[in-house]
């Protein structure tokens, strides 16, 4: 029994490292690649550097983004010293971001009333507090902080202000990044933006175009290849324990079998027993990357649904394997 016991509490364990595991793989993957990407500036797959003279309003730079189809977002950046200033909008999916405290921002945030910013680490000390809420003064308007950002060691982003574009006074801004986050082309994206605003009456062109270095470099080939061999590390350990668990299952499913449960009933046991297991490190998975990583939610789910995969076919070994083997051989 106490084999049952230790067998079982190890076979959990592996279940609950496994989506551990998978989350901070992929966060460190992400964050790597983002920290790679801030050294030009851009986030996405491709960029371009767009020249924009004859607008009104921040709104006819920020409509663009909402005509032209796909994921796309728009900054312009204030550099003084080692510290930006970062005017962004985005349309609707943005990259992940290493934060330290509260939030980035959501498409919703983006209204021309709402004068909020997120921070850098290395800023923090140029916000005050007013009330329950944190303020931040960098352009001579004040902005809600919402969030800070900033990643265990050093890095580009801790000198970063972002602020709601639409909630600010760019008129004499010229020279604005488009990020495009869906395409590694930007060319005909560029030319998409740059036709739209012609049609407004209002006069763009390209400064320059390019796709992302770091599409080619360590994120999506190192650590990738290092992230599949320790997955498929964690799931051979799985199985391995998952078989040493079935063999510790077969002596107290053949007692049930002698004092006459059918097939069926030894085949709903078994699976109830393993799927117990598995929603045990559900939960565990549930609450760890709902408080540490909740950002990663999405991939949680589908680290989970892939497991399902490999649950199914281990079940219909187990069933059997276990019913196929004498009761005689087992009692033994």
């Amino acid at each position: 029994m106490h084999k049952i016991r230790y067998t079982t509490i190890l076979l959990l364990a592996v279940f609950c490292i496994i989506p551990i595991v998978s989350i901070l793989m992929i966060h460190h993957l992400t964050l790597t690649d983002t920290l790679s990407k801030m050294g030009s500036g851009s986030l996405g797959k491709s960029a371009a550097i767009l020249k924009i003279e004859n607008y009104d309003t921040v709104g006819d730079l920020t409509s663009a983004l909402s005509a032209v189809k796909g994921d796309h977002a728009i900054y312009f950046d204030d550099t003084e010293d080692d510290s930006t200033l970062r005017y962004m909008y985005f349309n609707r999916n943005y990259i992940n971001l290493p934060m330290k405290e509260g939030r980035f921002f959501k498409a919703s945030d983006f209204t021309e009333d709402n004068a909020v910013c997120v921070v850098g680490k290395g800023k923090v000390d140029e916000t005050y507090k007013k009330g329950d809420d944190t303020y931040c003064n960098p352009d001579g308007r004040e902005y809600r902080v919402i969030g800070v950002l900033g990643y265990e060691s050093s890095t580009v982003l801790d000198d970063y202000i972002f602020v709601n574009m639409l909630s600010a006074d760019l008129k004499d801004a010229g020279i604005f990044t488009f990020d495009f986050f869906d395409i590694s082309v930007p060319d005909e994206r560029a030319e998409e933006m740059i036709d739209y605003y012609t049609d407004k009456g209002i006069r763009a062109e390209v400064c320059s175009q390019a796709a992302s270095f770091s599409e080619s470099v360590m994120p999506q080939v190192f650590s990738a290849r290092w992230f599949i061999c320790l997955l498929a590390a964690c799931f051979l350990c799985l199985l391995l324990i998952s078989v040493r668990w079935v063999e510790h299952q077969k002596r107290e499913l053949a007692i049930h079998r002698l004092v006459g449960a059918s097939k069926k009933n030894i085949a709903v046991l078994i699976v109830c027993k393993y799927l117990a297991v598995f929603v045990i490190s559900f939960v565990v998975g549930f609450v760890y990357c709902h408080i540490i990583y909740p950002a990663y939610f999405a991939s949680l789910i589908s680290g989970y649904l892939i497991s399902i995969a490999f649950i199914i076919v281990f079940l219909i070994w187990s069933i059997f394997y276990i019913l196929r083997t004498p009761i005689e051989e087992v009692i033994q």
